[in-house]
């Protein structure tokens, strides 16, 4: 006979009270949450839900259900050798996160598309190896069916030609088949994540959860303003988000033990005097745009960016848990190279639509000089140094003014005189120069006084 809820709750409640184990009471909680969420009367939920839910979370903090000792938690499990660590390097791992970071237009949403593909029969991509097959869910709504169609097939194709030598048993068509597209356009903030939700459980419960949640761009999902630290905590980790109360991407993440790996943009675009700069930086998780909780929450960063003069080919750099991924160090950051195919697209415009690790060592060299060009820029950027100025002909330049600067502070004299003399050309340690060599030869008519006022003495110029 099915309990209604209320006997449901007062049988939860009594496995609180007498439970033996952390499992036990660790289940119970969730096991409430549900019944309140889908069985029990509004009325029921109004008048003790809340009270049931908040004597049994003082159960099981009263059993400690919710400690563990430092010694409790499981022994380290080689990494070739652990279920939770999905890429190798850890670099992702089961309930943690990944972000892609990159400008628009650079060809990021092939590059997950690629990654989801790839991923189906454990082919390494991009400098990412997986431990085994990976199943993934794409959640896009910036691409229309068609490009999706274009992207499919220019990088099945591609894939097929890259690895037929290597790998010519796999059947690559069949990645289609199981590389999913979810539709979520529409559903933002508080509502995506309830309804990624609904969508996960109904995947377990036929046995069909992804290891992968692709997420397409991030502030398409957002609903928020992503430079607001308080949505973005509220979206990624929990909290209220325009007026509704999430539980946060990280929980659903953990609860249904998948990761995600996310797509996100970068800033708005630097100047041309900053983009040496900005491209060539070693830490590609302060390029996301948006607040900089986006950069704590996320565990993996790599960006993905063009290579100004340089056609058809992109560099990424891994910055934040990059480290594992065994990626070569160029011009001090890990970097690798992309290149689209020469092949004509499926579509029949243009190149085709797939993403080839660069790996001929002429073509490697030529971009590593490219990279090499721009860290030049980079350093030349800003002022020209301070010229050095000619103290012999400046002081006497001062010397025939020197009525405008009678009486007046030693001191004061060095930022007055550099200012005059151009201080977007000499430095302030030039003017201080000039300044002492006139006072150590007073010009003719004037003479040095030094004024004692309490413990400080200063210097000006008199007239004799």
């Amino acid at each position: 006979m099915k309990l209604t809820a209320e006997e449901a709750i007062r049988s939860l409640d009594s496995i609180v009270k007498n439970a033996e184990t952390r499992s036990e009471l660790a289940d119970v909680s969730e096991d409430v949450m549900a019944i309140l969420n889908e069985g029990a009367p509004a009325e029921f939920v109004t008048e003790n839900g809340k009270a049931v839910v908040a004597d049994i979370s003082k159960a099981i903090a009263a059993k400690g259900g919710r400690r563990r000792r430092l010694s409790d938690f499981p022994p380290v499990i080689r990494e070739d050798e652990n279920e939770n660590i999905l890429i190798k390097g850890r670099w992702l791992e089961r309930g943690g996160s990944a972000f892609l970071v990159s400008t628009a237009g650079t060809g990021k949403s092939i590059w997950m598309t690629q990654f989801a593909i790839s991923m189906i029969h454990a082919v390494p991509f991009s400098g990412l190896t997986p431990w085994k097959p990976l199943k993934c869910w794409v959640i896009q709504s910036e691409d229309s069916d068609d490009r999706v169609s274009i992207d499919r097939d220019d990088i099945i194709a591609g894939i097929i030609e890259e690895n037929e030598a290597e790998n010519p048993e796999i059947n690559w068509e069949s990645a289609a088949q199981q590389v999913i597209f979810v539709d979520l356009t529409g559903h933002t903030g508080a509502d995506f994540l309830h309804t990624l939700k609904l969508e996960l459980e109904s995947a377990r419960a036929t046995g069909d959860l992804p290891d992968v949640v692709i997420i397409n761009p991030f502030m398409d999902f957002l609903g928020a303003d992503v430079t607001s630290n308080a949505d973005t905590i509220a979206f990624l980790s929990g909290g209220v988000l325009a007026g509704k109360q999430t539980e946060g991407l990280r929980s659903i993440l953990r609860d249904f033990h998948i990761a995600a790996l996310i797509a996100h943009h970068t800033a708005k675009p630097p100047t041309d005097a900053e983009l040496a700069g900005w491209i060539m930086s070693a830490m590609p998780e302060y390029k996301a745009c948006g607040a900089g909780y986006i950069t704590n929450w996320g565990r993996s960063f790599i960006t993905l960016m063009k290579i100004p003069g340089v056609d058809g080919k992109v560099m990424l750099t891994a910055g934040k848990n990059g480290g594992g991924l065994g990626w070569p160090l160029v011009h001090g950051a890990r970097r690798i190279f992309l290149s689209h195919s020469d092949a004509e697209s499926c579509g029949g415009s243009g190149r085709r639509h797939h993403w080839h690790m660069v790996t001929d060592e002429d073509e490697l060299e030529d971009l590593k000089d490219a990279v090499g060009a721009l860290v030049d820029k980079r350093q030349k950027r800003g002022r020209e140094p301070k010229k050095d100025i000619d103290v012999e002909a400046s002081a006497m330049a001062f010397c025939a003014r020197v009525r405008e600067f009678v009486n007046v502070k030693k001191t004061d004299l060095y930022s007055i005189w550099h200012e005059q003399i151009g201080k977007t050309e000499y430095s302030r340690e030039s003017a201080k120069k000039v300044i002492d060599h006139v006072f150590s030869n007073p010009p003719e008519g004037c003479v040095v006084r030094r004024i004692k006022k309490n413990q400080s003495v200063s210097e000006c110029l008199i007239f004799a």
